[in-house]
């Protein structure tokens, strides 16, 4: 069952391929950002799910099989990346990494309760 009223959002991800779900310790950041995920993978938007938390459909790093060859390479994947702030401190490191994520065709989400840099937000 999709998320009640996430068209929109769902509709944003897909578009920007980053998204930082801000909130206090215990607020539900992690198991929203788990389901957007899932339902990235369920609607056929991404074909792998990758994570630094423990999660039931996730895919192992050595599972992913990249598509495309040279620079048409894709990995199709979703990518919950928890407390994604400690990670992305600089907006240098937020303007690379965001470029590599596009060109791959990577979603990213970010929960967590530090702030990444500004580039990001």
């Amino acid at each position: 069952m999709p998320l009640v009223g996430g068209g929109l959002m769902m509709s944003t991800i897909e578009n920007q391929q980053m998204v930082w779900i801000d909130g206090y310790q215990g607020s539900g950041k992690t198991s929203l950002a788990v389901r957007i995920a899932h339902d990235l993978l369920r609607r056929g938007y991404v074909k792998y799910c990758i994570s630094n938390i423990p999660i039931v459909f996730a895919d192992r790093l050595e599972e992913v099989i990249p598509t495309g060859s040279g620079s048409q390479i894709r990995l199709n994947c979703v990518v919950v990346l928890d407390e994604l702030g400690k990670f992305l401190k600089t907006g240098r490191d937020v303007g690379d990494f965001a470029a590599f994520l596009r060109k791959l065709n990577v979603i990213l989400i970010g929960p967590s309760t530090e702030e990444p840099a500004s580039a990001f937000r």
